[in-house]
Parts: C-alpha cells; structure tokens; sequence
C-alpha cells in the first residue's frame, strides 16, 4: 500500500469518526440535556419527544444527502463525495455549538436545531457511506477485512468519544454551560477536517474502473440489481434497531427509573461502544475465514437469547439485565454489522457501488432506524407494556434473516 493510499484511509477514518461523534452527541446525549433546547422540565416526556424528533430529523435526510453525493461519488469519484460532505457538516456543527438555549431564543431555539440536524442528516448520508465504499476499494484484498474492521470500530471509537466528553462534561464540578463542551469540541474537529482535506486521494479502483454512463446511475442499479436493492434497504432499516434502543432509550429509561445521574448512564453507553468497536474488528476479521451468509445466521442465535433477555429485564426492571441487554447489544451489532458491510461491498460494481449502497441503507435507516427512540418512548408513553418495545428487535430479527437471504453476492465484484 503506497503512502498516499494510507494517508487518505488515514483521512477517511478521521472523518468517519467525526460523523459517528457529531451523530451521538443527540442519538446518546441529546436525551440528557434536552432541556436546554426545549420547553417544560428536564424530566418532562414532552421534551424527550423533542429531542428524540431531533435525532430522527437527522435520519430522515440521510437518503437525500445519500442520493446527492453518491450520484457525485459514482459519476465524479470518491474523494469529492468524502470531502464535500465533510465539509456540508461543519457549519451545522458550529452553529449548534453556540445556539442559545429555550430560555433565550424560546421557539426558535429547537426550530435551528432540527433545521441544523436536518443539514447534518444530508451529509452523514453522503460521509458515512462514503467512507465505507472508499476504504473498501482502496484496500487490497487481503487487507480488506481488517481495514473495514478498523473503519468501522473507529466510527464506534467516535461514538465512544462522543459518550466520553459527555460524560466529563455534566460532572459535578463543571460550569452551568459545560454541556456545550462536547458541541464545541465537534466544531473544532470539523475545521480540523476542513484544512487537511487535501489529505485525501482518490480510489484507484474507481479510478481504473469502467465509470457511469447512466445520468442516474442508482435508477440503473435498481433495474439491475432489484433484490440486492431490497436486502440493502432491509439491512439499514433493521441493523441498528437494537443497537439505538440499548444506547439510546435505555439510557434515558435508566436514568428515568433507576434515578442514576447522567454521567453514569453516559459511562454505560460508553463501555457498549467499546466492546461494539473491540467486537467489530474481531468480527471482521472472523467474515475471512466464514461466509458472510453463514456469520449472519449464526448471529440470529444471539439475538433470540438477547429478546428473551431483554423481555424479562423490561418487565420487571432489572437493572443488572438491564446492563446485560446493553452489553449483548453491543456484540450483536458487531456480529451482524461486520459481515453485512462488507457484503454489500461484493452486491455492486464499482460504478454502481456507491449508490447500491447509500440510497437503499439510509432509506432503510430513515424507515426504521431513526426512529426507534422516538417509537420506543411512544410505546413507554402508551398504556400498551413498556416490554412490548422488545418486538423491535424481533421484527429487526426478521428484517436481517430476509435481507441475509435473498442478498446476491458475486464475488467478482
């Protein structure tokens, strides 16, 4: 692997981590100080609404950002795709950073910060399949899987970096605007990405590879690869379903119930990212020696005994079970997420291969992903059981054994 090559993975894991931080700060944290962007109490359901809206705002616009940077990524190439969508997240960033609190802007308050979401929705949908696609093409084959293992822990790296300074920033001794530390941090990072972005070369792959005649090469995969399609769109709709209720809701359930302060849950959800990044690498690394198909069944086992698990510790609010839930989370996601990205990664040509991906998976996750905070807290809201929220997973279950089984992988790809 030549220097260059290793300085743009090197630069595209820097970014993948940036998106996967920006992202937690409302998917894990966002519930903790929603308060301060929103009307009524701390404690108020309505204000969780609010929050957990915001985090789905930011779902909900991953497909177009998905279909305009891919289109990019697949008729212009990798690098511009990466870097503009990089650089589309930083204002958003920096805007959130300073944004006044309810008590000062009132409304308008959680007006920019959806509309701020909404942006960064667009450019997650741009960066994080980017990402993905690039690292996989500028690796050599026998370095594949251990280079995806490490991009994708790396988002969970972000993730666990996100809980971290969270976690140090509502501690006791900290100033009343201490949680904006972890926003501004995310400012800064942002900048960062913005200097070094010519860091980043292109994929040689796509390079050397036949390009995109098709003025939309999506609709063209779509006709050529119409199951494929579907099994993508079936993975991103139910691939993070579990993982957003362990690290999400449950959080926000934890310290609803069991009165834990915020730095303690915010500790919690940090362990679940690291045992999912330490778990993806080692996941990754097992899809070289068993088939893809195979790893995904055999994951279906984990997930049966995390439901009932996950029944009984909701039922009876069993803190211990509770944690459990999270921690089995954690390696169900790697067990599943190692072996599906790196298959869709085989589902596409190289002219196709950006859009195959991020069209169909962000709609999925925009489907189903993003608002599963927000379904689970109007299922506990509900006179229906809290333990009913276990039947996301199960339909999550159900949506990754179809995928698994109608995904067409050629292996000349």
């Amino acid at each position: 692997m030549t220097g260059k090559r290793n300085k743009s993975i090197v630069y595209a894991v820097l970014g993948h981590i940036y998106e996967h931080y920006e992202n937690t700060l409302f998917a894990f944290f966002g519930p903790l100080v929603a308060f301060q962007f929103f009307p009524s109490t701390e404690d108020s359901k309505e204000t969780m609404l609010g929050i957990y809206a915001a985090i789905a705002a930011g779902f909900w616009m991953r497909p177009f950002g998905a279909g305009i940077f891919s289109w990019v990524g697949d008729r212009f190439g990798r690098k511009k795709a990466v870097t503009y969508s990089f650089i589309s997240s930083i204002f958003p960033a920096i805007i959130i950073a300073i944004l006044p609190g309810y008590e000062t802007l009132g409304i308008y308050s959680p007006i920019i910060l959806i509309i701020c979401r909404l942006f960064q929705g667009a450019s997650i949908g741009g960066a994080f399949y980017g990402t993905i696609t690039f690292v996989g093409e500028s690796s050599t084959k026998k370095e594949k899987n251990v280079n995806m293992g490490i991009l994708l822990s790396m988002g969970f790296f972000g993730a666990l970096l996100g809980t971290s300074i969270s976690a140090g920033s509502t501690l006791s001794f900290m100033p009343s605007w201490g949680w904006r530390i972890p926003f501004l941090f995310g400012a800064v990072y942002g900048v960062f990405l913005y200097v070094f972005k010519d860091s980043m070369q292109e994929s040689e792959t796509w390079e050397k590879s036949e390009k995109s005649k098709e003025v939309i090469p999506f609709i063209h995969a779509v006709t050529k690869y119409p199951k494929n399609i579907i099994s993508v769109f079936l993975f991103g709709s139910a691939l993070l379903v579990p993982f957003y209720i362990g690290a999400s809701w449950l959080s926000g359930h934890i310290k609803a119930t069991f009165f834990i302060d915020d730095s303690s849950v915010l500790l919690l959800s940090s362990v679940m990212m690291l045992v999912c990044g330490l778990s993806m690498v080692f996941f990754c690394w097992l899809s070289t020696y068993i088939c893809h198909k195979k790893l995904l069944y055999y994951s279906l086992i984990l997930n049966v005994i995390l439901i009932i698990i996950f029944y009984i510790a909701i039922s009876y609010n069993i803190l211990s079970l509770i944690i459990c839930c999270q921690l089995l989370i954690a390696i169900l996601t790697a067990f599943q997420g190692a072996p599906v990205f790196l298959m869709i990664q085989k589902m596409f040509p190289s002219k196709y291969k950006y859009s195959g991906f991020a069209v169909p998976f962000s709609l999925g996750q925009a489907t189903l992903t993003g608002a599963t905070p927000f379904i689970s807290e109007k299922i506990a809201l509900s006179s229906v059981e809290t333990s009913n929220i276990t039947y996301m997973i199960i339909l999550s279950m159900v949506f990754i054994f179809v995928a698994t089984k109608i995904a067409t992988v050629n292996k000349d790809y």
